[in-house]
């Protein structure tokens, strides 16, 4: 069976092995997918919308940590069709007090001084954040 896509830059579909049949969105439209065999072609509408980023959580939602520790940070878009995604490696990172703790671009902090900082989660002008506290 082969597997093709009546407009590539709306859609493309691999006839890879083992990825046969995936489908990978380029841009918002619609396509007309088609797996062939033979003379035979089943073919099936494909619409791509476009999403945007609405919010962003970042966990642990109240950590806390003693000097010298790390503790990695996560962050979970939700997008405007309210599905979620872990964003961890595209965000940007950051510590409203680098002299309590550090965060680097892996979302990991490292602690630096007792007090709390704000780690903040940045991505398309939409931030997420939560406190951390390090103690001694």
């Amino acid at each position: 069976m082969n597997w093709t896509s009546s407009d590539l830059q709306v859609a493309t579909i691999s006839d890879s092995s083992g990825s046969r049949g995936v489908a990978t969105a380029a841009a918002p439209g619609s396509s007309l997918i088609g797996a062939v065999l033979g003379p035979i072609i089943g073919p099936a509408s494909l619409s791509v919308s476009h999403v945007t980023l609405v919010s962003i959580a970042v966990t642990p939602a109240t950590p806390s940590l003693t000097l010298s520790q790390n503790l990695p940070f996560t962050a979970v878009g939700t997008f405007s069709d309210s599905t979620t995604q872990d964003i961890t490696g595209s965000v940007t990172w950051s510590s409203s007090a680098p002299a309590v703790a550090t965060i680097n671009t892996n979302g990991v902090a490292s602690s630096a001084g007792a007090g709390t900082t704000s780690i903040t989660a940045t991505m398309n002008s939409v931030s997420g954040s939560t406190t951390l506290t390090v103690v001694q």
